[in-house]
């Protein structure tokens, strides 16, 4: 099972990158938790906001805010707390 530890972040992607992810849908919330568990991994490019995402035990996170990169691994179970409402791009591969 993967872990919070096996998240992939990027806090100044290339702009080849950023060009790439432009090309994919958009997601959108306002501040509030959930729990999620990754079927696949997850791709994004955060646009704007701020989230930080918790180990399920709650004992390590990764925030990350507008312009960062991220790769959730399959199999992942985490804690997304978005603190300043969100919007990324992403894909599934």
């Amino acid at each position: 099972m993967a872990d919070i530890k096996d998240v992939k972040v990027v806090k100044n992607p290339s702009e080849e990158l950023k060009a790439e992810c432009r090309n994919w849908p958009v997601w959108e919330s306002p501040a509030r938790e959930f729990d999620w568990f990754y079927t696949e991994t997850e791709m994004a490019l955060i646009i704007e906001g701020e989230v930080e995402i918790f180990s399920q035990d709650g004992k390590e996170s990764v925030k990350l805010e507008a312009g960062d990169y991220a790769e959730f691994p399959e199999g992942l179970e985490c804690r997304w707390n978005i603190t300043k409402e969100l919007k990324k791009h992403y894909e599934f591969k």
